[in-house]
């Protein structure tokens, strides 16, 4: 509830209330480190997950919810993609040579397919691309709101420091963020759409953004 309240806070543009949520929360639940990260998310043993759903579709009992969003329409269901990342997606992630999300999107046939959720997670569910914990709220989210909610504020070296924390664990080479101010912030909101891709946060970042 408080995760969810930090990103609430954040999206209100009430910045010491999303700051304070979001350090409640991180202090709870820190950061899954290397090597777990990324090969763990969105599985049973994503230990920085505070909300996840089962894998589950409207075909396998009848009338139970579905959670085939990510997996159906990102990955692929029955021989039919219905989405791919953008050019613009796979450019800022390949600004970095060392950054370990680059796997989150594979050159198929010309197509940046969206590599990021696993597949076959639970051994004979089909189809396998729903086979996987969608995850709702994750700590990654957490010190990334409280590195924005920090640079709003006109904190800079706090920012620097959650922001640093997302960034080094991507690549353990990156140097440290130097700069402050605006151009601090459009670190962070490159951060932030690098490491929240594809789970639905994006349109509404846009929107506040402006």
């Amino acid at each position: 509830a408080k995760a969810l309240l930090a990103r609430i806070s954040l999206f209100k543009q009430d910045y010491v209330a999303a700051k304070n949520f979001a350090l409640e929360v991180i202090a709870k639940v820190p950061l899954m480190s290397t090597p777990a990260y990324p090969a763990k998310l969105f599985t049973l043993e994503e230990t920085e997950a505070f909300l996840q759903l089962e894998p589950s579709s409207t075909s396998v009992v009848a009338g139970s919810y579905s959670t085939s969003f990510q997996g159906r329409y990102l990955q692929g269901s029955n021989n039919q993609i219905k989405f791919y990342a953008s050019q613009a997606m796979v450019d800022i992630y390949n600004a970095d040579a060392n950054d370990v999300r680059k796997a989150w999107v594979t050159n198929v046939g010309g197509n940046w397919r969206v590599t990021k959720y696993p597949v076959n997670v639970v051994p004979g569910f089909v189809p396998t691309s729903l086979s996987y914990y969608p995850t709702l709220l994750r700590s990654s989210e957490m010190y990334l709101i409280a590195a924005e909610a920090y640079a709003y504020l006109g904190e800079d070296a706090k920012a620097t420091n959650y922001l640093d924390r997302i960034r080094m664990r991507a690549n353990p080479l990156a140097a440290p963020t130097t700069p402050t101010g605006s151009d601090l912030l459009n670190i962070i909101f490159t951060e932030r759409r690098k490491e929240m891709a594809f789970e639905g946060l994006r349109l509404f970042d846009l929107l506040r953004w402006k």
